[in-house]
């Protein structure tokens, strides 16, 4: 029975009621009848809303969702990621314009310029000295010999062996 048929049903049963006083248990009869007839179109949406080719499509578009959340989140770590990084090369810039500008104030001043040229250019006023320190050449070697690799110091044996 569609729609349109129970429709009509009802319209005549409640002319009936109306023109033929039809008993109050008529009148529950058709109310039944309304209400059975509600009861089966829900029944009708509960099953297409429950059937397996609906719950495969809301899985599909809820992946989808999820799918798109990931994504969302995945960037958002990104980026705070990318924005910690940022703040701590914020950090070292900021003390490497401290370092500088405290440069250039020492150097506006002459004992600052001084300082500099002689430490560049290794310069002296006329009346001064000059002392270069210079390490032994014997501490170096020690240090040398003693990071060689064992195959350097087989190397070294057979090259010594063969001078003699």
């Amino acid at each position: 029975m569609g729609i349109e048929d129970f429709e009509i049903l009802t319209q005549l049963l409640s002319v009936l009621v109306s023109e033929f006083f039809l008993s109050p248990i008529s009148w529950g009869i058709i109310q039944t009848i309304k209400f059975m007839h509600e009861f089966q179109q829900k029944q009708k949406i509960r099953r297409i809303l429950y059937s397996r080719s609906s719950l495969i499509v809301a899985v599909i578009v809820t992946t989808f969702f999820l799918r798109g959340a990931w994504g969302v989140w995945q960037k958002q770590k990104e980026s705070r990621a990318k924005l910690a990084e940022t703040e701590v090369a914020l950090v070292v810039a900021q003390n490497r314009q401290a370092v500088l500008s405290q440069n250039i104030e020492r150097l506006n001043t002459t004992e600052g310029m001084e300082r500099e040229i002689r430490e560049r250019f290794s310069v002296k006023k006329p009346g001064e000295d000059v002392i270069l320190v210079v390490e032994s050449p014997e501490a170096t070697t020690s240090i040398t010999v003693e990071s060689q690799s064992v195959w350097s110091k087989i190397e070294l044996w057979f090259a010594g062996f063969f001078k003699r």
